[in-house]
């Protein structure tokens, strides 16, 4: 088994949000960026702290330490994808905040938060002018093919993990309804079966753009 078989192994058996065909072919620079693996194991090394199954695999600083030749592809990262198409995920973002305001009479802002130990500031979307509200936004879809876009769940896992650090305040993440015709649930129903378990207190909220109606996934 080689060096790059054995982490894909390892990520997959680990709830990796990536399938391992996905993870293989970043391992080998085929259809998708490496650097998104990149974004997959700083996740991995934030939720389990026993290095020791593959000290190789955590120890990781860098994308020149991987055993991947990764100048053939640019860097594929949140705000990456975001730049796609960065007012949708503005206006996304301006819709929520409205809607929670009409519901709970308090203004929200994009605001920093110390967070850890020592305290770090971290920007989270929106938060309550008390905060006692804290909010992540996520305006994703299904791909076109009615694939998982399993780099943006990754993206939806961090900001739960960067939630999860709030222990005075109710905390949220919000998705988009994203519907697709192969599909039989939502992206955010989806989402919540597949990583409840990553949860804490935080809670999945759908957002219907079109409705302009929110929805708790629970189930």
């Amino acid at each position: 088994m080689t060096k790059e078989q054995e982490i894909v192994q390892i990520l997959t058996r680990r709830g990796c949000p990536m399938s391992a065909r996905e993870l293989t072919d970043i391992m080998y620079n085929k259809n998708q960026h490496q650097s998104a693996v990149f974004n997959v194991l700083r996740k991995m090394k934030q939720i389990y702290k026993d290095t020791s199954v593959y000290p190789h695999l955590f120890s990781l600083k860098s994308e020149e330490n991987f055993p991947c030749n990764e100048s053939q592809q640019p860097i594929y990262t949140e705000s990456s994808i975001n730049s796609q198409n960065p007012k949708t995920g503005r206006d996304f973002e301006t819709a929520v905040c409205l809607w929670f305001k009409s519901q709970y009479n308090k203004d929200f802002y994009s605001k920093p938060i110390g967070i850890g130990n020592p305290p770090k500031l971290h920007n989270f979307d929106l938060v309550s002018d008390d905060n006692s509200i804290v909010i992540e936004c996520k305006c994703y879809s299904w791909t076109e093919s009615g694939n998982v876009p399993s780099a943006k769940m990754g993206f939806v896992n961090e900001a739960v993990f960067y939630l999860s650090f709030i222990s005075n305040a109710d905390t949220y993440v919000v998705l988009k309804k994203a519907i697709h015709p192969r599909r039989a649930e939502t992206l955010a129903d989806y989402y919540y079966r597949t990583n409840k378990h990553l949860l804490g207190q935080t809670k999945v909220l759908e957002y219907d753009v079109e409705l302009s109606a929110m929805r708790e996934i629970r189930k």
